[in-house]
């Protein structure tokens, strides 16, 4: 994963502008950059391009935003796998349908993903069920992730990336795509799953918006 030279970075949003702009409509955005780092509505195509060529480079906003959702971020520790993270969100994503809840899972840029709920209470309650019934793969203990996955809650206040940002790590550029339970479960039994950010517009295309859920006063699918 290369990290990504700025005038790729700018074709990136703008071949995604129309559902980013979906996602951050209505919204206080956060944006960042190596350089720069600041806080934007952004409600146009021009919006965000100055956003970006102001050196914002991933855009983010608050879990509260999400009117309702809780979240989960999935981060693999040492010796845990894709296919350890995949089964962990699958069973997240099975246990939060037992319940009535609707999921939308994410990747999140590096190796890890983000599982949303459409229920407040959903993620603690699912988190909860699997340490409980799966320790073997999945912990909320920091120091017990040796193996398996780290699951952490994110507070109403934490940031939370925006469905196809760009995220820059030291290993280079990556994307949040949200990925279908197909995929996930492929990922599970040892398919890798790699999203690359020149996938996001050839997957919006191809499938659509899997978070479209997602976007402000869209109703929660019952």
């Amino acid at each position: 994963m290369d990290a990504m030279a700025e005038a790729d970075v700018l074709a990136h949003y703008v071949a995604v502008a129309p559902t980013v702009l979906r996602h951050v409509r209505g919204r206080t955005v956060h944006h960042a950059g190596w350089s720069a780092s600041g806080t934007s509505t952004v409600e146009s195509e021009s919006a965000l391009r100055t956003v970006v060529g102001s050196g914002g480079r991933w855009l983010s906003f608050a879990v509260h935003e999400l009117d309702g959702w809780s979240v989960l971020r999935l981060t693999p520790g040492p010796g845990a796998d894709t296919a350890t993270t995949a089964t962990t969100a699958l069973t997240l994503s099975e246990s939060a349908a037992s319940r009535g809840t609707a999921t939308v899972v994410m990747s999140d840029g590096e190796s890890g993903m983000y599982i949303l709920f459409a229920d407040p209470d959903a993620a603690g309650a699912c988190l909860a069920d699997l340490v409980d019934r799966a320790p073997e793969i999945a912990t909320a203990d920091p120091d017990a992730d040796d193996g398996r996955v780290l699951l952490t809650p994110l507070a109403a206040d934490r940031l939370l990336p925006a469905p196809y940002s760009l995220v820059d790590t030291a290993d280079g550029t990556g994307v949040v795509l949200p990925l279908h339970l197909d995929e996930i479960a492929a990922a599970a039994a040892g398919m890798p799953l790699e999203p690359q950010p020149t996938d996001a517009a050839a997957r919006l295309a191809d499938r659509g918006d899997l978070a479209a859920v997602l976007v402000r006063n869209q109703p929660p699918p019952a």
